[in-house]
C-alpha cells in the first residue's frame, strides 16, 4: 500500500527535498520548511536531487524549472520512472509559464509562480501531501468493505471468492507504481481491469490510452507504440508520447513483434527511447493484457521473457466465468438491465429458471459472452423476466460444452442424468417407459423430468 514515506524522518516528519541552483534562495527555503514542522533538505542540481534517492527518499520535491545541466522538466521525467508516486512541485518565473503548464500535464503535481510568497507554497506543498495521502487513505479504506461494496465502488460485479480477491489485488497494485500484467482468457474484462488500476492510481486524472498491435508487423508496430519522423505518415507521435504522465495498455501484448518487445524492454531499462535524432524521456505506467499463463500459439505469439520480467513486477490473472460461476446470476441480472434500458423496456429480470440454465453452460467466450447472450435475449422477451426459451439454442444444450457426453470428473450429477435421460428418450424415439427401464429409473421420473426439460426449451 503506497503511504507518505516518512522512515528515517525526525519524529515522522515529512521530508521535503529542496532543488535549486542558487543557494540562498535555497537555503532560506529550507530554513522555512524546517520552521514548518519538515525534515527539509536542499541540493543546487538535479543530478544531486536524484542521487538523494539512493538513501533518502523525500514525501516530496520542490524544484525550480530553470536550472543548469538538467532541468527541472528534465528532473521530472527521470523522477516519473524511478519514483513515480513522489508528488513533484515546480517552481518557475513568471516568464516561463507554458514550461510550467507543459511540466504540470507532463506529471508535476503543481507549480508556483517566483516571486515566492512562502505562505503561499507552504499551502500548496501541503495540499499536494494532503491529496497524496487521501488517495492513499482511500484505496486502504477500499480494502475495508464488504465483498459487493468493493466491487461496486470499482464498477465491477461479483462478489465470489476468486473474484473479491482479485479486486483487492487490483487495490494494491493501483496503488503501487509498478508496472503491471493482467493475464487471463478473452472476455474476462481485462481491460475493465486495467482502466479500474489507471482510475484508482496516482495517475488518474493523466492520459489513459490504450492500444493493440495484433496483426502488425515489426515497422507499424514501432509506428504505433513510439511514432515516426517522416515516410508515408509523415511525422507524428506514437502511443509511449500520447500517454505522457498517464498510463499505457498494451492489449494482446503477445502479439507485439518480438524485436519491437526488446525495445519496450530497452526503454523500460533505460528510461527513455529514441526516434530519429532525438532521445525521449518516458513517463508511463505501463499495463500489458496477455493470455493466462503467457502461453504461446501460432496465430498469437508470445511474450519474451525479458519483457515478462521487465514489466511483470505485479501480475494478476483474470479468472474465467467457469472459475466464478457464483457470480452468473449478478452478472445476468445486471446485463439484463442494461439491455433493457437499450431496448427501452421495463424492468428485465431474469428467471429462476433461466439462472439455472445460464448457469449450466460452459461460458467460453466468458463474461461478453454471457453479456451479448442475456442482451439477446432481452430483445425477444416479452415479458417482465428473461425466460429460458429466450436463450439461444447453444445455450440451452443439456451439458456443458454442447452435444458431448458429461466429463467425468468435473460435470454435476445434474448434468450427468439430464445427458442421459435425453439421449435414451432420442434412442426409443421419445418412449418414456422404455426409457425408464433402459436407466433404470421409474416412468413418472422420465415424464417429471422430461416435463422440466420441455419448459426450459431443451427438448420439444
Amino acid at each position: 500500500m503506497v503511504k507518505l514515506q516518512n522512515a528515517g524522518g525526525a519524529a515522522g516528519l515529512p521530508k521535503i527535498l529542496i532543488v535549486d541552483d542558487e543557494a540562498r534562495a535555497r537555503g532560506a527555503l529550507v530554513e522555512f520548511f524546517e520552521e514548518e514542522g519538515f525534515e527539509a533538505r536542499g541540493v543546487g542540481d538535479a543530478y544531486k536531487a536524484l542521487g538523494k534517492f539512493a538513501g533518502w527518499r523525500p514525501d516530496i520535491v520542490l524544484t525550480d524549472l530553470a536550472m543548469p545541466g538538467m532541468n527541472g522538466l528534465e528532473l521530472l521525467a527521470k523522477l516519473r520512472v524511478t519514483a513515480r508516486d513522489v508528488p513533484v512541485v515546480m517552481m518557475t518565473a513568471y516568464g516561463s509559464v507554458d514550461s510550467a503548464i507543459q511540466a504540470h500535464r507532463e506529471g508535476a503535481t503543481d507549480f508556483i509562480v517566483k516571486p515566492l510568497q512562502l505562505d503561499h507554497v507552504l499551502h500548496v506543498v501541503r495540499r499536494a501531501l494532503e491529496e497524496h495521502s487521501l488517495h492513499s487513505r482511500a484505496n486502504e479504506a477500499r480494502l475495508e468493505l464488504s465483498n459487493t461494496q468493493l466491487a461496486a465502488s470499482m464498477g465491477m460485479v461479483g462478489e465470489s471468492s476468486v473474484m473479491t480477491a482479485l479486486l483487492r489485488q487490483t487495490v494494491l497494485a493501483a496503488s503501487s507504481s509498478a508496472h503491471v500484467l493482467v493475464m487471463g482468457e478473452p472476455g474476462t474484462g481485462r481491460s475493465m481491469l486495467a482502466k479500474a488500476i489507471h482510475d484508482l492510481g496516482a495517475r488518474r486524472d493523466r492520459s489513459f490510452v490504450e492500444i493493440t498491435c495484433a496483426g502488425q508487423g515489426p515497422a507499424r508496430a514501432a509506428r504505433t507504440l513510439f511514432g515516426s519522423v517522416g515516410g508515408v505518415e509523415g511525422r507524428r507521435k506514437g502511443a509511449v508520447d500520447r500517454a505522457r504522465g498517464g498510463t499505457l495498455v498494451i492489449d494482446e501484448i503477445e502479439s507485439v513483434p518480438e524485436s519491437i518487445q526488446a525495445r519496450l524492454v530497452l526503454m523500460l531499462d533505460q528510461g527513455f527511447f529514441e526516434r530519429g535524432d532525438e532521445k525521449i524521456d518516458i513517463d508511463v505506467r505501463l499495463i500489458g493484457i496477455g493470455r493466462a499463463g503467457g502461453t504461446p500459439s501460432p496465430d498469437v505469439g508470445r511474450v519474451l521473457p525479458d519483457l515478462y520480467y521487465a514489466m511483470g513486477v505485479m501480475e494478476l490473472e483474470v479468472p474465467t466465468l467457469r472459475e466464478r460461476e457464483q457470480d452468473i446470476e449478478l452478472l445476468a441480472r445486471h446485463f439484463s438491465q442494461q439491455a433493457a434500458r437499450t431496448h427501452g423496456k421495463g424492468y428485465q429480470g431474469v428467471s429462476p429458471r433461466a439462472i439455472v440454465t445460464l448457469s449450466r453452460y460452459a461460458w467460453p467466450g466468458n463474461v461478453s459472452q454471457l453479456r451479448d447472450a442475456v442482451a439477446a435475449a432481452v430483445a425477444i422477451s416479452d415479458g417482465a423476466e428473461i425466460e429460458p426459451r429466450a436463450l439461444s439454442d447453444k445455450i440451452k444444450q443439456p451439458v456443458h460444452g454442447g452435444s458431448q457426453a458429461p466429463v467425468i470428473p468435473g460435470a454435476k450429477l445434474d448434468d450427468i442424468e439430464r445427458w442421459a435421460i435425453i439421449n435414451t428418450l432420442q434412442h426409443t424415439g421419445g418412449n418414456t417407459a422404455r426409457t425408464a427401464k433402459i436407466l433404470g429409473v421409474s416412468p413418472r421420473k422420465v415424464q417429471y423430468r422430461v416435463a422440466e426439460y420441455r419448459e426450459d426449451g431443451l427438448i420439444d
